[in-house]
């Protein structure tokens, strides 16, 4: 299975699979080292949206924390 844009399409109509699929198919018949690089695609992943949720959440008690100490 080659990876394009008929690919992509095929699995997810919204082309989010994009990176995960590239990463499972980039090492062919290197099944273990495949693997690695999914689990590297989704360990991003995870850490970018921890990232986003925390920076929100610091966001948040900072306009909290102004909002109470301002009044």
């Amino acid at each position: 299975m080659k990876v394009g844009p008929s690919g992509i399409t095929a699995i997810d109509k919204g082309g989010n699979m994009a990176a995960p699929l590239l990463a499972s198919i980039s090492a062919a018949g290197r099944i273990r080292c495949s693997q690695l690089m999914l689990a590297f695609v989704a360990a991003v992943a995870f850490a970018t949206i921890v990232a986003v949720v925390a920076g929100l959440v610091l966001a948040a008690a900072s306009a909290m924390s102004h909002d109470l100490w301002s009044a």
